[in-house]
């Protein structure tokens, strides 16, 4: 079955003959060569497949006395997948820390199977998104090693006022108040409860809490 090459190979072969120098040549086309380098001494030589474009070749050596040997036909792929992202997110917080659905990423690629997309957010948010802008990294890797990535934008924000509840079996307490520093006998004075908003209803229970001060009777 055709191999897949990618970046910098090494082509490697033998020669009974020992018919020094080799030259080196390349094909897309399997019929027309294109020499690479020439005058190789040795049985090896390094090939970098960025300088050719992604498809399909075979290469070729020659010796000094014109015999060849032609490789098994390999794939060139440099060509790193494209990874596409789902839509950036933003979702109110729901505690400490948020599920959020993140959507389904793709992947495609110019030549071979396509690649499996695999995302960063169980390894770096294993118990939810916290508060706050955060960053999911999705990757796929080609069969050849070319890795393509892309982001998402995960924003958990936290525009819900907090609740406050009852204690017990008593109403929700107001945290404003009115201060009344002195009231003579058979005085009255109103006191309004006005945080965070005014009270549909009166109080039930209205609790009076005195104002000490040592420097006054």
């Amino acid at each position: 079955a055709p191999s897949v090459w990618s970046d910098s190979q090494t082509i490697q072969w033998t020669d009974a003959s020992n018919a020094r120098p080799y030259s080196f040549f390349y094909s897309s086309d399997f019929s027309t060569y294109q020499n690479i380098i020439s005058n190789v001494v040795g049985t090896s030589q390094p090939w970098d497949t960025n300088s050719v474009v992604d498809g399909t070749y075979k290469v070729k050596v020659t010796n000094s006395l014109s015999e060849f040997a032609i490789s098994d036909t390999f794939t060139v792929d440099n060509t790193a997948p494209i990874v596409i992202a789902p839509a950036n997110i933003t979702q109110e917080a729901t505690g400490p820390f948020t599920t959020v659905v993140l959507g389904t990423a793709s992947a495609t690629d110019n030549l071979g199977p396509v690649p499996v997309v695999t995302d960063d957010a169980a390894i770096n948010f294993p118990s939810g998104f916290p508060v706050g802008i955060h960053t999911v990294t999705y990757t796929a890797t080609d069969w050849a090693g070319n890795v393509g990535t892309a982001t998402q934008t995960v924003t958990v924000t936290d525009l819900t006022a907090p609740v406050i509840a009852p204690h017990g079996d008593e109403n929700v307490f107001a945290a404003s108040r009115t201060l009344v520093d002195r009231l003579s006998a058979g005085e009255s004075r109103d006191i309004y409860f006005t945080w965070p908003t005014p009270f549909a209803a009166a109080p039930a229970v209205v609790t009076i809490l005195p104002r000490l001060s040592a420097f006054r009777p």
